[in-house]
């Protein structure tokens, strides 16, 4: 829908549309968000949020959720193959934790043959009401009877309500406890004992957690192991692919940009695709070159920024350790192109947060009130929340009711003090349905 009509502000979760629905007739909001729980507007169901604006639009306007049981029923999803029924189990879910007997009752019934039926458990337990999962194990185990082993692969954590009681006693106990096997431990070796190549071989990337392997090397290597730099220099210069992306990151690590013709070697012959042979060392090969000093680091990302390959991701992720006033236009130039372009923003925004003061930019309003997915757009107004001086005073109140919780938690943090702001930081400070990091920086600005 039109991004100025309310349908459509509704659609894409901002805080004006939240806003400008309490204003307006119930019967005309009620239509717009049942329709947005019957077709999911989110372009990307997993990262997107939109379960909470809705149902707390539902809980301000007293709008009936019993209209999402038909949803649900109506070409239901049997496999799981969709996502069709996130988003109202969802909605359901927040209303049933906020004390909507109806929406428990919505879900106790839908355990029983919908698809995302272990989300609706999972916020059934968290009503901390024990009547809202009494006897659904006995309902569960009379519809996977044929098949407990997949039911149990699919259940939730064992240690949260009701699965902990259900693995202790009644028709479940059994399944649970025998799918509930310890993982055995597999033995640590000595990497200390390791030499340099060993080590080098057991280089890897896990998250952004640091790596063992690659921590011993540089530690020997700064203690002054000529012998060991050698070893891992020959391997960035030698055929074997995957050695020298990993003497990418140790040698990276301590600063060296030698790195960097090898590196770039790497990423070109690795190609674009992701599912590809080798793909795997683009990320080993990004860690090495976030060592490089500021100057080579610069340098780099001033090269590969403008392209539509991993490198272009790794420029990216260089200017925000290290971009200057200098980046700042282009910067500013890449965000608008993207936007226009319906390409991913989270990449420039990050690299924005290194312009404190420097707004407010022509263009981000719309883009803010125009752009989807919302998670980007979540992330383009967290940095706009330091980038731009004026934020606090113009877009923070409306975002404080944005469907996105990073959006909410930067307008938390920056909005100006008003009477009407200090209300509603109150609200969310104490929402327990509220994200933990939002509910903080509500708090934050109350003390």
């Amino acid at each position: 829908m039109p991004a100025a009509s309310l349908a459509g502000k509704i659609q894409r979760g901002l805080g004006s549309g939240f806003l400008e629905a309490l204003g307006q007739p119930r019967a005309d909001v009620e239509a717009i968000v049942l329709a947005c729980i019957a077709d999911d507007p989110r372009i990307n169901a997993q990262d997107e949020d939109r379960d909470l604006y809705y149902a707390r639009l539902m809980l301000e306007l007293d709008i009936d959720e019993a209209p999402i049981a038909d949803i649900l029923k109506s070409d239901p999803d049997a496999d799981g193959s969709t996502t069709r029924d996130w988003l109202p189990v969802g909605v359901l879910g927040l209303l049933a934790r906020s004390g909507r007997s109806r929406a428990v009752e919505i879900l106790r019934d839908y355990v029983g043959w919908g698809a995302t039926w272990d989300e609706a458990v999972r916020h059934l337990g968290a009503t901390g009401d024990p009547g809202a999962v009494e006897g659904l194990d006995a309902v569960l185990a009379e519809r996977f009877v044929d098949d407990l082993e997949a039911f149990a692969n699919d259940a939730g954590p064992r240690g949260d309500e009701p699965w902990r009681s259900w693995r202790d006693s009644g028709p479940l106990a059994s399944v649970l406890a025998a799918t509930e096997r310890p993982v055995p431990r597999q033995a640590t070796p000595d990497l200390g004992s390791l030499d340099a190549r060993s080590l080098l071989a057991r280089v890897t990337v896990v998250g952004r957690w640091p790596d063992p392997a690659t921590d011993i090397l540089v530690g020997r290597i700064l203690a002054g192991s000529t012998a060991d730099r050698q070893v891992v220099e020959d391997a960035l210069l030698g055929s074997d692919r995957g050695l020298a992306a990993r003497a990418v990151r140790v040698l990276g690590t301590l600063g060296d940009p030698a790195i960097v013709p090898v590196g770039e070697r790497i990423l070109d012959h690795i190609g674009p695709g992701f599912a590809v042979p080798d793909s795997t060392l683009r990320r080993i090969v990004d860690r090495g070159f976030e060592g490089l000093p500021p100057t080579d680091a610069l340098a780099v990302a001033r090269r590969w920024r403008d392209g539509d390959d991993y490198k272009s991701y790794i420029a990216t992720r260089l200017l925000a350790m290290h971009a200057t006033a200098e980046d700042l236009p282009w910067t500013l130039d890449a965000i608008r192109r993207a936007a226009a372009d319906g390409h991913d923003l989270f990449s420039w925004a990050q690299v924005l947060r290194r312009f404190p003061g420097t707004g407010p930019f022509d263009g981000f309003e719309t883009i803010y009130r125009s752009y989807v997915p919302t998670c980007c757009r979540g992330h383009l107004l967290s940095a706009m929340s330091i980038a731009d001086p004026t934020f606090g005073e113009t877009l923070a109140f409306e975002c404080l009711y944005d469907c996105e919780a990073v959006t909410r938690e930067a307008a938390a943090a920056t909005v100006s003090l008003t009477p009407p702001a200090r209300r509603h930081l109150r609200v969310l400070a104490d929402d327990p349905l509220e994200e933990d990091g939002v509910r903080a920086a509500a708090r934050a600005r109350l003390d």
